[in-house]
C-alpha cells in the first residue's frame, strides 16, 4: 500500500519533468507544437513516419561523426506547422539514432514567430525552421538552418571539424 500512494505521490512530479510544451491548433488550423519536447512526443503528438526517410547514412559516415561527438550538444528547433520540418525531422532523427546520440539533443517546437519560449535558450536566434545548432563547450561552433547543403550527416561532419 505505501508503494502505491508513493507512485502517486511522484507521479505529477515526473510528468511535470517531461512536459515543457504545449499543443494547439493556430488560425490556419495547424498543428503547433510550442515549448521543450523530444522525439518521441514529437512523433506521437504529429504522428509524422520517422521510420521510412528513404535515407541511407554510410557507416564509415557514421562511425567518423561518432569519434568526433564526445563533448557535443544539439539544439533542434522545428516548426510542426512547418513543411521543411516535416521533411527533414525524420532524417535527423535517423542520423541521430545511427549515431546513439539522441540523448545529445534538445528539442523545441516553436509557433510561426520563431521564438523560444524556454528561459535558457531566449537569445538563441532562429530565422529558419528546422535549425540545428551544434554546441562544443556551451559555444555554438555551428547551425544548419532549413535544409543541409551536401546532407545532414556531411554538413554535421564539416562543422564538426572533419
Amino acid at each position: 500500500m505505501k508503494f502505491l500512494v508513493l507512485i502517486f505521490l511522484l507521479l505529477p512530479l515526473i510528468a511535470l519533468g517531461k512536459e515543457n510544451y504545449i499543443v494547439y491548433n493556430d488560425d490556419k488550423g495547424k498543428l503547433i507544437i510550442d515549448g521543450l519536447t523530444d522525439f518521441e512526443d514529437w512523433k506521437k503528438e504529429t504522428e509524422w513516419d520517422f521510420d521510412n526517410t528513404g535515407v541511407i547514412f554510410s557507416k564509415d559516415t557514421i562511425n567518423l561523426l561518432k569519434s568526433k561527438f564526445s563533448d557535443t550538444k544539439l539544439i533542434l528547433v522545428g516548426g510542426s506547422w512547418c513543411g521543411d520540418t516535416r521533411s527533414e525531422f525524420p532524417k535527423i532523427y535517423r542520423l541521430l539514432k545511427e549515431m546513439n546520440a539522441l540523448l545529445h539533443v534538445t528539442v523545441f517546437g516553436v509557433d510561426r514567430t520563431k521564438l523560444i519560449k524556454h528561459v535558457d535558450f531566449q537569445n538563441l536566434i532562429i530565422n529558419k525552421v528546422p535549425t540545428l545548432i551544434v554546441m562544443q563547450g556551451g559555444i555554438e561552433k555551428g547551425r544548419i538552418e532549413e535544409f543541409p547543403e551536401s546532407g545532414w550527416e556531411h554538413d554535421l561532419l564539416i562543422i564538426l571539424g572533419d
